[in-house]
């Protein structure tokens, strides 16, 4: 029995030892873990690492364009200005600017138009404490797309050599099909394409920018636009000018006892032409025609606008005016004066005599003859018969009898001098052959 609870004793006195080191023990294990505690965070603490200007990729932007809808970014939040990595020191300063990971997905689109960031790496991405932006969500301005067709319009800048004009101008398209927000597509008022055309004296042919224009005339630059082409090929031809002058041509008589005093008036008395050399160089006037310059039975002068343009030849333009440009003809229609007046035969004059004939007036007794003359009253007033010459045509009376002469010729002289007059009747002559 001694001996047994002796055992007992002993035994009691072992397991009383080992609970009170259970306590010790636990002290150090919980000792130790701080140490390495201690030991791992002054060797390589937790750190915050900054990382800038990193682009946000943008998810999913079919939400947006398959519901024909386009977006633009505000303020440039497509771009975190700082993200800032936690994370123990060795693993923070691993990573380099290109393990930073964000991504804007549309579909989680807000009501505001903005959608949230989503940041991280591609690298320890486990061992990573925290990782933070500057910025949390992408602004978005949304609008529906819109597509326009505009007239495109060619322009030329620059000066040409002396003598020469602008032509016609003709681009190889003239619409241009541009797309983008609504807001900014109703802005565009128009689509320029641009010729310089400085020192040239011949066609130009050439690729031009378009460029689109608000209705103040200011360029757009917005990169918001889309255009079906950006440029044109474009021919521009270079004409010669040249000055020439008006006249007109009119057709019909005054009324009995009226006629037409002088030349036509008209107003502007020239004007300046363009085509090519070839098309020009024989053009020496232009002549003013047509139903608006009848004068049958007037009585009084005839003041008429007729069009420039219809009587221009074949290719030719007016190169200054515009090519509706009219000119104001006057044609002056006066009452007749008469008066008679004794003409001495020694006025009249023989024309187109056949070689080897000579013929002379058979005169008689009479020296002069009378004629009545019809003209306006100062013409008619200031009339001299000094100034008057009257003219056989010869040849013309003897007709198919030249190569055997007669002897004889009854025929009828002609007022040859002054202008501006005429004679009523005839003033026959007699030849006769010497």
């Amino acid at each position: 029995m001694e001996g047994g609870e002796g055992k007992m004793k002993e035994n009691t006195s072992l397991l009383g030892r080992l609970s009170h080191n259970w306590g010790w023990k636990l002290a150090s294990v919980l000792l130790a873990a701080l140490l390495w505690f201690l030991v791992t965070n002054y060797n390589d603490p937790v750190i915050s690492v900054p990382f800038y200007n990193i682009p946000v990729t943008l998810r999913n932007t079919s939400v947006l364009t398959d519901a024909g809808q386009v977006y633009e970014i505000l303020d440039n939040t497509d771009t975190v200005a700082t993200v800032t990595v936690t994370a123990n020191r060795s693993i923070a300063e691993s990573l380099s600017r290109d393990n930073i990971i964000a991504t804007a997905d549309l579909s989680e689109l807000t009501s505001r138009d903005t959608v949230p960031i989503h940041l991280s790496v591609n690298k320890n991405a486990s061992d990573i404490t925290r990782i933070t932006g500057s910025i949390e969500d992408v602004r978005l301005n949304i609008e529906d797309r819109k597509t326009r067709t505009i007239a495109l319009t060619v322009t030329t800048s620059g000066e040409l050599t002396d003598g020469y004009v602008i032509g016609q101008i003709s681009p190889a398209q003239n619409l241009v099909r541009i797309s983008g927000p609504a807001s900014r597509v109703d802005n565009v008022a128009s689509a320029v394409a641009d010729v310089d055309v400085t020192g040239f004296t011949s066609e130009i042919g050439t690729e031009a920018d378009i460029r689109l224009y608000d209705a103040q005339d200011v360029l757009i630059r917005d990169t918001a636009i889309t255009q079906n082409i950006t440029s044109v090929r474009v021919q521009v031809a270079i004409l010669t000018v040249r000055t020439v002058p008006l006249r007109a041509r009119y057709t019909g008589t005054p009324e009995t006892g009226y006629m037409v005093a002088g030349d036509a008036l008209i107003q502007p008395e020239t004007v300046t032409i363009a085509g090519t050399a070839a098309q020009i160089q024989d053009v020496t006037e232009i002549v003013l025609e047509g139903e608006t310059l009848d004068i049958s039975g007037r009585t009084q002068e005839l003041v008429t606008s007729v069009r420039i343009a219809p009587f221009l030849p074949a290719g030719v333009t007016l190169a200054h005016d515009p090519q509706d440009l009219s000119a104001e003809v006057t044609i002056p229609v006066q009452i007749e004066f008469t008066t008679e007046r004794h003409v001495p035969y020694t006025r009249i004059i023989l024309e187109n005599i056949p070689e080897g004939a000579s013929y002379e007036i058979v005169t008689g007794e009479e020296t002069a003859f009378t004629v009545t003359v019809v003209g306006l009253e100062e013409t008619v007033e200031a009339l001299n018969v000094e100034e008057m010459v009257f003219a056989v045509d010869v040849g013309a009376a003897i007709g198919a009898d030249a190569a055997a002469p007669p002897e004889q010729i009854e025929t009828f002289a002609v007022l040859r001098q002054p202008d501006g007059l005429r004679i009523v009747g005839t003033v026959p002559v007699t030849l006769r052959l010497q």
